[in-house]
């Protein structure tokens, strides 16, 4: 069993990558995909908790990251009405695919958003990402 600011330390040599793409992912924005992985880290971290592995902490965090994003738009009138009244982009131009694929995400709701990436990227089921979100099936769907 190692301590947790040994795990800590690992945590972030190893796995910082992945978890701030992850966190872009739900985000669009790498500025807060930072902030969310940080407040994420923070989050599981603070208890001082000792004898997690790496991997039970990277899923930890992971995890947090995405209860952060879910309850900081569900938090966030502003985003909600501003999302809401957004005018549509004019069409855009082929560049490449990812270009386009980030662009198809920054149009989502969050709830969207998340359902993309827990699908996707997690390679949940409707069922599962609906238990994921507290929302029912049909509503992943």
């Amino acid at each position: 069993m190692t301590q947790w600011n040994e795990t800590l330390e690992d945590l972030i040599l190893s796995r910082h990558d992945g978890l701030v793409s992850y966190a872009y992912l739900l985000t669009g924005n790498m500025h807060d995909a930072e902030e969310l992985f940080h407040n994420a880290v923070v989050k599981v971290f603070a208890s001082g908790k000792s004898g997690m592995t790496v991997v039970e902490a990277e899923t930890r965090v992971r995890r947090a990251v995405f209860t952060l994003h879910i309850e900081t738009d569900r938090s966030n009138v502003w985003t909600r009405l501003t999302r809401r009244f957004r005018t549509p982009a004019a069409d855009p131009s082929p560049i490449d695919f990812r270009t386009d694929l980030q662009e198809a995400l920054r149009h989502l709701t969050p709830r969207e958003r998340a359902c993309t990436v827990l699908r996707f990227y997690d390679d949940l089921i409707a069922n599962a990402i609906g238990r994921e979100l507290g929302i029912s099936e049909s509503s992943v769907r």
